[in-house]
This record gives C-alpha cells, structure tokens and sequence, in this order.
C-alpha cells in the first residue's frame, strides 16, 4: 500500500497503479485509469450543452476533472482506495471508527443506523471521548445548512412544483437520526457530556426546533450536567429563529401591530410564522432569563453570540432601545448620536483579536436583522457600516443580502394600501426606488460586491414594478450567467460523481467517499432548478409588463415579439399569452420532445451507492 501514496498533483496519464485493491478484477483498475485519462480531453469538452445552445463553450466542462479542490474525484478515490479493500472484514465497531477516521459524515450516519438495527451494543462500547467526537462530526453544517439556504428562497408551492424534498421533512429526518443515536447510547447507561448536550442543542438550534431544544435543555438539567456558553448559545438561537425558512416568513418576523397582536393571543405556531410568542412570558424574557441564569451559574456575561441573540430576542418585541442599550454597553456605540452627527462620537470600546467580545460578522447580521425587522433599514445601513470601519470588519455577502430583503419586503407593496394601513404595513415603507439604491451602495466602491441570484431576483422585481423594463431585461441578462455559471457547477459534480463510481465499478466495495460526491451533485442540481424557475418567472413578468402593453403600442409591437424571441427557451412549455390594446394574444407552443431543457437526471443515471 506504500506505492499508493502519491501527491494529487503527479496524478498524469503515465500513472500506473501495479497493486490492485483486493476483490478488484487483475488490472481493472489500471486500465480504467488510463482509459479516462487518454479520452477526457476529447470527451469532456466535446459534450453538449445541456442548458445552453446558443453559447455550449462557455458551459464546457474543464479540461481535467481529476484536477479539483479537496474533495475532487482524485482525492476521493486515492482516500478510498487505503479503506475500500478491507472494509468489508472489519468489524461494526472498527467501520464506525474508520469512518471517523476518515471524517466521512455520511458514511458514519448510514453505519450507526444500520448498527441499530443490527447490534445496538456496538454503540454502547465506544469510548465516550470517542462518541463526542462522532456527535461533532454528524454536525447540522453538513447535513441541513445547505438544503436551508437553498429553501430559504423557496414558497411551499414552489417546492411541490419542482417535486423536492420539504426543509421540514429534512429537518425532521436529521433531528430523528441523531435522536436513535443518543437513544441507543442511553439504553446502555452511558449518560451524555457536556460536549454531547451542546451538539445536540447545535442540531435543534440549525433545524429551528424549539420544542427539541427545551427536551434536551431539561434533560441535561435532569442529569446534573452544568451548561456551559455553547449550550446557552444554542439554546437561546434556537428560541430566537424558530421554524424553518421559507419565502413569506420575513413579513411575518416584521414588528407590526397586526403581527404583535397575532402573536400576543398565541396565534404564532404556522407554517407561515416562526413560533414565538410575545407579552409576558414571551420570547424576550425567555431569553433574558437565561442570560441571568447563566451568569448565577459564574459563566461571566456570555460571548459575542450571546449579545446578539439578546438584541435579536428585545428586536422580536420591538424593543429597539434595549438593542440600543446593548450595543453602547458592550460595544461602546451609541446609535443616537452615529443618527445625529458621527464626528462628534465617542471611540467605540476596543478588544484583543482573541477576546470573546470582539465583534465579527454575526454582530452585522444581527444588527440589520434586528433593525430591518423594525422597518428602520436607513439606521440598520448606518450602524453596519460604522462598525465595520471601526473594526475593521469587512461587511460579507450575506449580510448584504439580508438589508437586500428587508429593502425589498419594505419597498414592494404586498396588499392594497387601506389594508396595510389597517395592519400597520406601512410603518417604514421604503420607496421602490430603494432596492436600486441599495443595489448601486453594494456594487460600486469600496464593497464590490458581487451580487447573488436572490440580489437579482430582487432587483429585477422591483425594476419591473417600477416599469423600468428596459433596465429590467439588462439585469435580467446578467442574472442568466449566474444560472448558467450554476448549471455548469452541476453538470461538473455529476460528470465527478459518475467518474468516481465508475472507477469502482469493478471492486468488491465501492469508495467510501462517493456518498459525499452523491450529496453534492443533488444540491447542485436543486439549485439549479430553483434558479432555472426563477428566470422564468422573469419572464412571465416582463410579458405581462403590468399593464404596460395597453398604454404603449411600441411595446406590444415590437418590444414584446422581441422578448419572447430572446427568452425562447424560458417560455411556458404550452402557450404564451399577453393583452394588447386590440385584445389578447395568444401563442401555443407546439410540442416538441426534448425541446424543453431539463437538468434533472434520470434516477437510473445517479444512485446512491451503498459503501457501508
């Protein structure tokens, strides 16, 4: 096995491997190798582009796949190659082990499940330090962060259209998983650490599951276990970001009075609002309890996250004087006079790069989520920037992102105007101008940043409310490459995929790190569909035009017969209808197999392969 240690970057068509893993035909693998590498600058680069016809070279695969970052094909299949061979002799124990070893969470989840079934005292016999680490590694960063964020721009009608997987289904899939494996190991008396309690919080704070929060918090007071600050962290942010993402759920985290009211009678526990009550017993003296209960206990006054939690618990009821109060206390910045004249301010309070108070880039976010939330987007904008030129912080996209919501949720009208009167909507409206404005601050000096498909579907909306449907079809044509940047990501991780199962075709076991690749390819393909959906809903909008048509001939004779030749290929798949002053028009797509781009593949194409 010394002949296979090789550097990555020695990885050459030249390469032969004389040792063959055990079970694999003579030369199987060898010859495989050689085949791939002698045809993969003819093939890869000569397939056609599945999303793309009129511009296929700018969504051409790379020259070598093997070439990647950490978790290329190479590497995965020379990391499977040392525990492949032998795996299947090894005993339950010694493959969770390996597993952990190898820092392969899905191997290591689908290992402990089976084990459960098969030989539930196999988990009782790993050492305790041992099953803390295992706990670690079977993290939420892994499993539920990407599908949230992905769902985090997705309706439920959205996701029963493109026939995905529900985030609270897989919210509630991970937390049950992990809950068999605490189960199992607490039927063998083995009680659970400090360190098992926080990971455990960690998993319910990522899935926004409260309830499971509170079991596991009276559990570990039950057992005599002392929280530590992680725990309280965990716990706090799980009361503060209860439920799952979704599209409406920011109009409901909005402090209206009709939201206010709708929560102080308990109404607060749909799928359309996160489950927090306010009034006495609400979410902001849950959490200011726990921060007195953590410091009777001698853990100090918390961290960095824990002021932020506070801050996001009193914005959740509208206390925005207390927010202020917490960022001139800790921080040394006081908002009314930054409002009034910043030259005149005090330094804000400084801290070593180590100290658990120095600020990064989660006091950002929860500054504009506490004042976006409270409709004040203009002193969210100033305290973000006041602080990251204090500190040196640079502010990141997802904070940018987040005033980018707010921006549009307080610009965009959502009902008529005596209803938002009626509910208090109109507290901070922004004028539909404002998103632009945000989207200029963003883009020019000194942030450049670069904008995401969320910053232009945003911006693209508001442009089309706006009836800037010139500059509309401009943005929208930039936000296209974002799609195609993201459908060649994913063809990328299947040719990857497909590649590395292939090279293990002929084994007895297969690599133990084509799960992960498996896990990468069905994001990446999620998301492409997601983005796919959302340039079309561009340009339903731009036909429509809201009304635009009926008042300007130029536009239903020319502007519009021009649109739909652009945006072919993102036209309803049965017909295409828009008003014009003489009536409406009416175009029937003929069908057409295969004409419809797709990028979803066949299931018999992509499986999940068992490397148990």
């Amino acid at each position: 096995m010394n002949a296979l240690f090789l550097r990555l970057e020695a990885f050459e068509p030249r390469l032969y491997f004389q040792p063959c893993p055990l079970g694999t035909a003579g030369r199987i693998l060898c010859h495989r190798l050689r085949r791939i590498q002698r045809i993969k600058c003819r093939n890869i680069q000569t397939l056609p582009s599945q999303h793309d016809q009129r511009s296929p070279s700018s969504l051409s695969y790379p020259a070598n796949p093997f070439r990647g970052g950490a978790d290329s094909v190479a590497k995965v299949i020379l990391s499977s190659i040392e525990t492949a061979s032998p795996f299947k002799n090894l005993t339950a124990k010694d493959k969770i082990l390996l597993a952990l070893r190898r820092r392969n969470p899905d191997l290591l989840l689908r290992l402990f499940l089976r084990v459960q079934e098969d030989d539930p005292a196999v988990i009782c016999s790993i050492p305790r330090t041992t099953f803390s680490e295992i706990l670690q590694l079977l993290n939420p960063g892994h499993f539920v962060d990407q599908p949230k964020r992905i769902h985090d721009e997705l309706s439920s009608l959205t996701v029963e259209a493109l026939g995905i997987v529900p985030i609270q289904s897989i919210f509630t899939e991970f937390v049950s998983n992990i809950r068999r494996v605490v189960e199992m190991r607490r039927l063998g008396r083995r009680p659970l650490g400090i360190n098992d309690y926080a990971s455990l919080l960690n998993c319910a704070r990522a899935c926004g599951d409260a309830a499971t929060a509170t079991a596991v918090w009276n559990d570990m007071n039950q057992a005599g276990v002392l929280p530590n600050t992680a725990c309280y962290n965990h716990y706090m942010a799980a009361k503060c970001f209860p439920s799952g993402p979704g599209l409406g759920h920011r109009h409901t985290l909005r402090v209206i009075p009709y939201n206010l009211r709708k929560r102080a009678m308990g109404k607060s526990g749909s799928s359309r609002s996160p489950g927090f009550s306010v009034g006495r017993g609400g979410i902001r003296s849950q959490v200011m309890q726990l921060f007195d209960d953590m410091v009777l206990r001698g853990l100090g006054k918390g961290d960095l996250r824990t002021f932020c939690y506070i801050m996001i618990a009193l914005a959740r009821e509208g206390d925005i004087a207390g927010v202020k109060s917490v960022l001139n206390r800790v921080w040394g910045v006081d908002v009314d006079a930054l409002l009034r004249d910043e030259e005149s301010l005090y330094p804000v309070k400084t801290f070593r790069r180590d100290s658990p108070l120095f600020p990064n880039t989660y006091l950002l976010f929860a500054i504009a989520h506490a004042f976006g939330s409270n409709n004040d987007i203009p002193t969210a904008l100033r305290i973000v920037d006041y602080v990251s030129r204090q500190y040196s912080i640079a502010i990141p996209r997802r904070v940018w992102a987040h005033l980018m919501e707010w921006t549009f949720v307080l610009s965009v009208p959502r009902f008529g105007q005596g209803r938002e009167e009626e509910n208090g909507a109109l507290t901070g409206k922004l004028p539909l101008n404002s998103v632009e404005s945000l989207w200029v601050t963003m883009a020019a000096e000194p942030y450049n940043v670069k904008p995401t498909m969320a910053a232009y579907n945003r911006y693209i909306k508001s442009l089309i409310l706006r009836q800037s449907l010139g500059k509309a079809q401009e943005m929208m044509r930039k936000g296209l490459a974002c799609y195609e940047l993201s459908a060649k990501r994913y063809r990328v991780e299947r040719r990857r995929y497909l590649l590395a199962r292939s090279l293990w075709a002929g084994a007895a076991t297969p690599g133990s790190g084509v799960g992960t690749l498996w896990r990468r390819v069905h994001l990446a393909e999620i998301e492409t569909r997601c983005q796919r959906l959302v340039v079309e809903r561009w340009v339903r909008l731009l036909i429509k035009g809201f009304g635009l048509a009926k008042k300007n001939p130029e536009w239903e004779r020319e502007a519009i017969p021009n649109v739909i030749r652009e945006w072919r290929d993102f036209l309803p798949e049965q017909r295409v209808c828009y008003g014009t002053t003489g009536g409406v028009v009416t175009l029937r797509r003929p069908h057409i197999r295969g004409a419809r781009r797709v990028i979803a593949a066949a299931p018999s194409e992509i499986q999940l392969v068992d490397d148990s």
